[in-house]
């Protein structure tokens, strides 16, 4: 079986992790509500290969490999809970990650709008005054602020609520997962806008932070899987209460 690419999965020492856990089916012929698992497998096991390295636009700091299983094969007491489970640790696991990638964005986002401020302070574009100056100018850096401020109290909000939650609380995480992402790449746009072409050229800080920002809506399970497999499937539920990610239990 060729995997998809597991980010980091090369391990420290560019060969395997030390350990994997691997989702997949125990049955093909059950949905996965019966079948889905989580299977812990070594990387010393015999038939786990590191077989090429995708090379991103952005997000550096990750490796991102390809991993083949062959004939691989663990014992039955690998699996964590049961088949079936899967779903919720799954689940579960992106949730918690979903909060922290806000914090991320905030971060991508208050880069971008420090190098924009200063930018805007110091150049006039060979007009009569620096660019702040202008109306235009002005308005867009103010909405960029307040749209990081959103994010930032969002990521907050939703770190808090999974903790006390116990992580049962999985709406407010993803939300901000969609949210901010798809919100930082807006303002790394505008920050480039502001700034013009110039931050469009290699090596300029917003056109890496731009390469950064895209990864954002795309990994952890992607945005419009987000939208599908935790909001939409919470939504539909027949006991959702939907003040609950505002207020928290009643």
């Amino acid at each position: 079986m060729l995997g998809d690419s597991a980010t980091n999965g090369t391990g420290w020492d560019g060969k395997n992790c030390h350990l994997y856990a691997v989702v997949c089916r125990t049955d093909p012929q059950q949905n996965a509500q019966e079948s889905l698992a989580v299977i812990m497998v070594p990387g010393t096991t015999a038939g786990v290969s590191v077989v090429g390295l995708l090379d991103t636009a952005g997000h550096r700091a990750t490796i991102s490999p390809r991993m083949k299983f062959e004939n691989v094969r663990v014992p039955a007491s690998n699996i964590i809970g049961k088949p079936g489970d899967g779903i919720k640790i799954v689940s579960t696991n992106f949730a918690w990650t979903a909060a922290l990638i806000g914090a991320a964005c905030v971060g991508v986002m208050r880069a971008a709008f420090d190098h924009t401020l200063a930018f805007a302070k110091a150049d006039a574009r060979s007009g009569p005054c620096p660019i702040i100056d202008y109306p235009t100018v002005g308005y867009m850096l103010a909405d960029m602020k307040m749209k990081i401020e959103a994010c930032r109290y969002l990521t907050w909000k939703a770190c808090q609520q999974f903790d006390r939650s116990h992580g049962q609380e999985q709406e407010l995480a993803v939300m901000t997962k969609v949210f901010c992402s798809e919100t930082c790449v807006s303002v790394v746009y505008d920050a480039m806008r502001v700034v013009g072409v110039d931050s469009y050229t290699d090596m300029h800080p917003l056109a890496e932070l731009m390469n950064d920002a895209m990864c954002f809506p795309l990994y952890d399970g992607g945005n419009m899987g987000a939208r599908r497999r935790h909001l939409h499937r919470l939504i539909k539920d027949g006991s959702y209460d939907p003040h609950f990610a505002a207020y928290g239990a009643h």
